[in-house]
C-alpha cells in the first residue's frame, strides 16, 4: 500500500498546478509580421510589436504599409502607438493611443476608466459603452488573456481611425490551416460589426501561440483582404 502513497501525493500536489496551467492565459511580448493579399496579389505589409515597460504596463506598436492597390480602398501608411495597462482583475485597459500618418493629421484618444469616457485628440469627449472597449493594440492583448470558448456572442467596441465601432464575435470552430508549408491548429471565429453584418473580420486564432491570429480576413465594402502570417516571435 505504501508504494502507492508517494505517487498519489505527487498527483494531488500537481493537480492544482495543472488546472492553473490550463486556465492561465498570459499576455506575452511578441513581434509579428503579416503579408496583405487581395486575390493572389500582395498589396501590403503590417507589423506589430508588444513590449512590457513596467509590472502591469505595455506599449504596443502597429504599422501598416499599404501598396497602391490597397491605398485605393482608403488605407494609408500609418504607425499606431498604444499605452496599455492590466488592472488588478486582469482586465486589459488602454490608457491612450495615437496614430501617425505619412501625410495628414494624427488621430488618437485617451481613455478615462474611472469616468468611462474617451477623449479624442480634437478634445471631443465620448461616453464609453457598457461592454469592453479596446483599440487594436489592446485587442491583441485581450485575445491572449481570453478564454476563447467564452467569446461567441460577446460584444466589444473598438476605437480606431475608422471610428468607434461595435462588434460581436460569432461561433467558434476548430480548423487546421496551412501557412507557408506549416500546419496550424486554430480556432476560427468571426468578428462582425453589429450594424453591418457583412463588415468585419474572420480570424484564425492559434492557442499554441497565446491565441494570436495567424491568419485574418478583413471584409469591407464587399472586398476581402487576406492577412497572412509571415513571422511570429513570441516571448
Amino acid at each position: 500500500m505504501k508504494q502507492f502513497v508517494k505517487p498519489i501525493l505527487a498527483i494531488l500536489f500537481l493537480m492544482p498546478l495543472v488546472g492553473a496551467a490550463e486556465q492561465q492565459h498570459r499576455v506575452a511580448e511578441y513581434e509579428v509580421h503579416y503579408i496583405l493579399k487581395l486575390g493572389g496579389a500582395k498589396v501590403g505589409n503590417s507589423y506589430g510589436k508588444l513590449t512590457k515597460v513596467d509590472t502591469d504596463r505595455y506599449e504596443s506598436i502597429q504599422k501598416l504599409e499599404p501598396k497602391l492597390l490597397l491605398r485605393l480602398t482608403g488605407e494609408r501608411k500609418s504607425t499606431q502607438k498604444s499605452s496599455i495597462k492590466i488592472d488588478g482583475s486582469g482586465q486589459v485597459l488602454t490608457e491612450k493611443y495615437i496614430i501617425e500618418f505619412k501625410r495628414g493629421k494624427s488621430q488618437g484618444a485617451e481613455f478615462d476608466w474611472t469616468n468611462r469616457s474617451i477623449t479624442q485628440l480634437d478634445g471631443e469627449v465620448i461616453p464609453m459603452p457598457e461592454h469592453h472597449v479596446l483599440e487594436w493594440g489592446s485587442w491583441y492583448m485581450n485575445l491572449m488573456s481570453a478564454d476563447l470558448a467564452e467569446l461567441p456572442g460577446t460584444r466589444i467596441t473598438i476605437v480606431s481611425r475608422h471610428g468607434i465601432l461595435e462588434y460581436e464575435y460569432g461561433p467558434l470552430e476548430e480548423e487546421v490551416i496551412e501557412l507557408g508549408s506549416k500546419l496550424f491548429t486554430t480556432k476560427r471565429i468571426t468578428l462582425l460589426q453589429t450594424d453591418k453584418k457583412k463588415e468585419g473580420f474572420t480570424l484564425w486564432l492559434s492557442p499554441e501561440h497565446n491565441n494570436l491570429p495567424v491568419h485574418l480576413q478583413r471584409h469591407k465594402s464587399g472586398v476581402t483582404v487576406n492577412i497572412e502570417l509571415k513571422s511570429l516571435d513570441l516571448k
